[in-house]
């Protein structure tokens, strides 16, 4: 008998046993490596790795176990659909046994390639950046899926009620009331959802009117059941198809609408917490407004940006296949809003909070359907105070109030200074010239009193997260990446989302602040340098932010020893200044808008350098405004 080895914590029947042995009965040891996040109808899918009778190891493959019927309707499909029309982007189904109304059957890769570590889409959406997840989809839905299924298709003319209606649950209204006990009406119609200021349109009230709406699209092949758990993902990051049970022709783009909706119920779900409901509405608002042309107002939670983008990429795969290209209204629109309604049935197996996210999302859809309605009413609300941001469109913004406030350094402070400075181990030769020449550069701009209006800077510098966005919605490229450079501010690591942008030239941040103020609808720009030494000096005219005392330890400095390189921006609570503003001193120099002659102004010192001199002030160092580095960022400023 084939051996069978497996982790402890994974749990097989006496039958499951049985069965995964019989497909690798050919074998001496069989290794269930994992398993894979399993199927909805029960099915449970499982890495193996083959031993033969020598001990040597043979190519990874997949093992299913499921219903019998289930197992042997996807054995035929995939003999029938196929292997004959995209045998290059499917696993390939080989050893089948059933018994006692159960089965097993393995997949390999089509092309003979070794399985390698392989995970399910669903895996790699949470490890992975969208970039790289967006790549996969195009790979599999466009360029493979595409020419073979959905292409290859024949007019649909024919209502949503037979397309889409047919999986409504009938008893739909007591769904709705389960999972959503807290939902009151508002003029007979429309729905208020609590904690969201939007009232919307009864999705139970829109989806009778539209279910005899003509579908006009095109019919094809399409998968079925393509969610994040039935696309495995290789090392390359390939995606190939498993589970070919619902194989069929129907609506062809109800693969991209049900992917899409399970980024919702799976990984969306699985965020449960890190948005309100409020977010999640925005996040769906963004989405459709970005889909039918309008201007879109994107998340910035980490989570929901994230599926903003991939779904975005989704629907635009999609749209070449659309009866018409130019109108996701007339067709994906009613669709998806129909399926995420017909989705509710599963509220017991998925849960609360995913079948509460999908209802959200077909609330927001029914707003964009309903003739007549083209915004969210707002509810009742009280007033108030305006603010020059948004935690939507802008970075956190902490206000320097109007007022007068010190600039430069008194003899006496440049004196205490020197000495102290001379006393510590800076590797500076202790001589006349050269405490002279420090003493120039401390009292270049000699102390006076200036004055400003209010104004706001952000309290943290521009971070990776925020700076992603902006290049990600220009397709801007940075002069570093224009020049092929081998670093440039992508090359950060996973997980340094809220740490400084660096390798950000002058032009860079520029064009940051240009786009921060189209989509904000106020002006944003790089601080001028007195308003950036008030903002870190206080009125007072501290040396250092928090005050005059050189402290390394609420910075990020050469000092500090915080292993020379970024740290996430607010990471130094006693660091911060008296207004408030993080990362003043350390972490990473700051461009400012002011020049002298063809170079531009640079302040606040960064990781590599000896704070307590370079941090301060009057130590502004110039660069050309295309040059870039590894410890230079920016931060912005709004006028009140």
């Amino acid at each position: 008998m084939t051996q069978l080895s497996k982790p402890p914590n994974l749990v097989l029947t006496s039958l499951e046993e049985t069965l995964i042995r019989k497909v690798h009965r050919n074998y001496a040891e069989i290794i269930l490596e994992k398993e894979f996040g399993g199927g909805y109808g029960g099915a449970r899918v499982f890495l193996v790795l083959p031993v033969n009778s020598n001990g040597a190891a043979d190519v990874r493959v997949v093992t299913k176990t499921g219903s019998a019927d289930a197992l042997r309707n996807e054995r035929d499909n995939y003999k029938n659909h196929i292997a004959r029309t995209v045998p290059f982007t499917a696993a390939q189904v080989r050893e089948y046994y059933e018994q006692d109304g159960q089965a097993a059957l393995n997949y390999i890769f089509a092309n003979g390639e070794t399985l390698g570590q392989t995970v399910s889409l669903e895996e790699y959406y949470h490890t992975h950046t969208a970039q790289e997840i967006i790549r996969t989809l195009t790979g599999l839905l466009d360029k493979a899926l595409g020419s073979r299924w959905y292409r290859e298709s024949s007019p649909l003319h024919r209502p949503f009620r037979a397309e889409y209606g047919r999986h409504l649950p009938r008893d739909l209204d007591k769904i709705v009331t389960v999972v959503f006990s807290s939902l009151s009406s508002i003029a007979g119609d429309r729905l208020k959802i609590p904690g969201i200021a939007e009232t919307y349109p009864h999705p139970l009230k829109v989806y009778p009117g539209l279910l005899d709406k003509l579908l006009e699209s095109r019919r094809s092949l399409v998968h079925g059941d393509l969610h994040l758990r039935n696309v495995l993902v290789d090392e390359s990051g390939k995606g190939w198809l498993i589970d070919f049970a619902k194989v069929e022709e129907r609506h062809n783009l109800f693969d991209f609408i049900k992917l899409e909706t399970y980024i919702r119920l799976m990984a969306l779900a699985s965020e449960y917490g890190a948005f309100s409901w409020s977010d999640y509405a925005q996040f769906e608002q963004a989405l459709n407004a970005s889909t039918i042309g309008q201007n879109p107002n994107p998340p910035i939670i980490g989570c929901l940006a994230k599926a903003y983008e991939v779904i975005q990429a989704i629907r635009r795969l999609a749209q070449p296949y659309m009866g018409d290209p130019r109108n996701f209204k007339t067709e994906y629109l009613p669709a998806l809003f129909f399926y995420c309604l017909a989705m509710m049935k599963y509220y017991e197996s998925n849960g609360a909070a995913p079948t509460q996210l999908i209802f959200i999302t077909a609330c927001v859809a029914a707003q964009g359907l309903r003739e007549g309605d083209s915004h969210p009413v707002s509810a009742p609300s009280t007033p108030h105070e305006f603010q020059p941001r948004s935690k939507v469109s802008s970075p956190e913004m902490i206000l320097i109030p109007k007022g007068k406030f010190r600039m430069g350094m008194t003899e006496q402070q440049a004196d205490l200074l020197i000495e102290k400075i001379f006393q510590e181990d800076y590797n500076i030769e202790d001589s006349p010239e050269s405490r002279q020449n420090l003493r120039q550069v401390l009292l270049k701009e000699p102390y006076h009193i200036a004055e400003l209006p209010d104004f706001y800077i952000s309290k943290y510098p521009i971070t990776n997260k925020q700076f992603e966005r902006f290049t990600r919605e220009t397709q801007y490229e940075t002069e570093a990446e224009q020049k092929r450079k081998d670093k440039t501010w992508r090359t950060y690591k996973i997980g340094k989302e809220n740490y400084p942008v660096v390798f950000v030239s002058w032009n860079d941040a520029l064009a940051y602040c240009e786009w921060l103020t189209r989509i904000a609808g106020h002006r944003y720009r790089l601080p001028t340098v007195e308003e950036w030494i008030k903002a870190d000096r206080g009125p007072n005219g501290n040396l250092y932010p928090w005050g005059d005392e050189y402290d390394p330890q609420k910075c990020n400095t050469m000092e500090s020893m915080r292993g020379f390189e970024t740290t996430e921006v607010g990471s130094f609570e006693e660091g911060k200044s008296s207004y408030g503003v993080y990362d003043l001193v350390g972490n990473v120099d700051e461009w400012t808008h002011n020049n002298e002659g063809a170079y531009k102004v640079i302040l606040g010192s960064s990781w590599r350098m000896a704070c307590e001199i370079y941090g301060l002030t009057a130590f502004r160092r110039l660069s050309r405004p295309s040059e870039s580095t590894d410890d230079l960022g920016f931060r912005c400023v709004s006028d009140v």
